[in-house]
């Protein structure tokens, strides 16, 4: 067992590691000089407002027990927000108080809860229309999931309808830079299709997309939400042109500018070469406009590491004096005030807590209003090495290493993170995980492994019909990898996972039983054939036919079989610990419950339900829990 004084003053405690977020809602005035948060209580929810300048909390506005959405600065005096499909609109200070938008059909007299079932409208603020003055415009859902948009006087109340969503058919509307309507959205039988309106015959028809010499329908279903070819990504300043991400034509999705009235490709605005722009399965594109002329003047992404990526001279010049003066930290601009003056900034790290800023380009200053999980600061927490990983097959694999403080002269113990989904990916961030485990002496490897989403098309494909196969090698190869570069304790390796990361825990424990020395599965799926049966019994007809087809359309008993962990229960030499919550909704308790069965012969499996949880794990005591006793069980085990 490693000593203790290794850890003197560098074990960071899961309270404080994992401590829930209370604070959401980010937004800053239309000048930049007033600062809005959202901030969660023992009894609702409060809305701070902070001078920028002065550094200094302005207000503490008590905004009720429901959690606000969508909270934007319409003037330097005056803010919108969203609550429950409630509109409201309040000055800064507190006062005015009154609701825009109210969530009930006006005029109508409610008694029965199936009227107010239909009589309730779900508000959303779809565009400010600044150049109005005085109105916004507001998307209103009924119950029946159809989007009606309107006009809203924001100092009478007044509301002009402009389209009927009940009358077209539509769920959702698009609206450009100007707040036009350019396109609708409607979903039949579980497919999500986008319409334009054919300007001769005033009726909305498919949109189609011309690339590479074919017509694409610009539609996202189960079945092509794996390599979904398109993501809208918005409206340009342009007319009739929008931003979309894309993989025809290339194997890294990128993002484009195309003329919907001119069907064609207007030009390629920004590629990478190792990662996708654009993740449908993780995090979009973050478009950074110019906030007077609505020009795209940066855009930021998660490639390796995060990346901004400016395509005008001002905002470059000020976004590098800005990294040189904070250069320990990634600057991610999330908003520019009106003048272009001061930018909003989240600044993350991979071993430091973030912190929410504002930057004065004219002066060079930089205002730090919010530090986020600042009780992390009095520890030192280990940097994310990136690595690529060489296979047997010559594919090159990108994943993140965390060395704990103490690696040097002896080896040390690692345990192996695989990411769930799988159709998902890790990042350079400050991985909780990562770090709950190298503070306590061990290196973490984090693989993202074909099938992982973000490294491109053919990445992501590999993985179809292979959850079992080559996501599970790829780990094991990425594993060998390190051992043969780092000084690690080939007899003190683990894996540990979620979700998918517990099926692969299971399946590389089976698979390879000489590399891991013990592994631990959190609500992890262990019977295929039984899961996908329940899926479509229970009619999730979305993940049922999306699964489907990542399993290669292979419904047979004996593929399913051959593909599930409890098929190999009695080959499990290594032992186990298995953590699933009772009200897991996504892989239900029975996929733990029966392996548990088959297993009760075997002394060095452990299985523990939590009562009270469901798949994510979310309560911070339960993810503490967790992780305390997989630490202490990893101690113990060795090959």
């Amino acid at each position: 067992m490693l000593s203790q004084n290794i850890f003197k003053d560098s074990i960071i405690p899961p309270d404080i590691l994992f401590k829930r977020n209370v604070l959401s809602e980010f937004a800053m005035s239309t000048d930049g000089k007033f600062f809005s948060v959202l901030q969660e209580n023992n009894i609702g929810y409060d809305l701070l407002i902070i001078d920028v300048d002065q550094h200094a909390l302005l207000n503490r506005i008590p905004v009720g027990n429901n959690k606000l959405n969508n909270v934007v600065w319409i003037s330097n005096k005056r803010l919108l927000y969203e609550s429950y499909g409630l509109i409201y609109a309040i000055d800064r200070d507190g006062t005015n108080k009154k609701v825009l938008v109210d969530n009930l059909e006006s005029g109508k007299k409610v008694k029965t809860g199936y009227n107010i079932f239909k009589a309730f409208k779900y508000n959303s603020i779809k565009d400010l229309m600044l150049e109005s003055k005085e109105e916004i415009l507001v998307e209103t859902y009924d119950y029946e999931g159809y989007s009606t948009l309107k006009r809203v006087n924001i100092f009478t109340g007044e509301k002009i309808d402009v389209l009927s969503g009940a009358y077209h058919k539509m769920n959702e509307w698009m609206t450009d830079l100007k707040g036009k309507v350019k396109l609708g959205v409607r979903e039949e039988d579980g497919v999500f299709n986008y319409f334009i309106e054919n300007k001769v015959t005033k009726k909305w028809e498919p949109l189609f997309i011309n690339l590479g010499e074919k017509k694409h329908s610009m539609s996202i279903s189960a079945k092509s939400y794996l390599n979904q070819p398109f993501v809208f990504e918005g409206f340009s300043a342009e007319e009739d042109v929008i931003y979309l991400s894309t993989n025809i034509d290339s194997d890294k999705r990128r993002l484009i500018s195309y003329s919907i009235s001119k069907n064609q490709l207007e030009k390629i605005i920004h590629e990478d070469k190792n990662c996708d722009i654009t993740d449908p399965h993780g995090t979009n594109a973050r478009m950074i406009m110019n906030p007077v002329t609505k020009e795209l003047v940066g855009i930021g992404y998660e490639s390796v590491t995060p990346t901004q990526v400016w395509f005008d001279t001002y905002y470059q010049e000020a976004s590098s004096k800005l990294n040189s003066l904070e250069p320990s930290f990634f600057n991610e601009v999330l908003m520019v005030s009106n003048d272009g003056k001061r930018f909003l900034v989240y600044q993350k790290s991979d071993d430091r807590p973030g912190r929410i800023s504002v930057y004065d380009i004219n002066k060079e200053s930089l205002s730090v209003i919010i530090e986020l999980n600042e009780e992390l600061d009095k520890f030192k927490l280990t940097k994310s090495k990136v690595i690529i990983v060489n296979t047997p097959d010559n594919y090159k694999l990108q994943a993140y290493l965390n060395l704990p403080n103490n690696y040097g002269q002896d080896s040390v113990p690692m345990v192996v993170i695989p990411h769930g989904g799988p159709w998902a990916r890790d990042y350079w961030e400050l991985d909780r995980f990562a770090q709950y485990y190298s503070s306590r002496g061990y290196a973490t490897l984090r693989v993202n492994f074909r099938g992982s989403s973000g490294m491109g098309k053919q990445h992501l494909l590999s993985g179809v019909s292979n959850i079992d196969k080559i996501m599970i090698d790829d780990l094991a190869n990425a594993t060998d990898f390190v051992l043969s570069k780092y000084k690690i304790n080939t007899k003190k390796v683990f894996i540990y996972g979620h979700s998918y990361g517990g099926y692969a825990t299971y399946m590389s424990i089976i698979k390879y039983p000489n590399k891991f020395a013990a592994g631990v599965a959190v609500s992890a799926p262990t019977d295929i054939k039984l899961w996908m049966k329940q899926n479509k019994k229970e009619k999730n007809i979305f993940a049922y036919e999306f699964w489907q087809t990542a399993l290669g359309n292979n419904n047979s008993a004996e593929y399913l079989n051959r593909i599930s962990p409890i098929s190999y229960s009695n080959t499990i030499l290594k032992p186990m610990m298995v953590f699933h919550g009772k009200l897991d909704q996504i892989i239900p308790v029975e996929q733990a419950e029966n392996m548990r069965e088959k297993l009760k012969l075997n002394p060095s499996i452990i299985f523990k339900v939590l009562e009270k949880e469901g798949h994510s794990m979310e309560d911070t005591n339960s993810i503490g829990y967790i992780l305390d006793t997989s630490f202490d069980f990893f101690q113990t085990k060795s090959n």
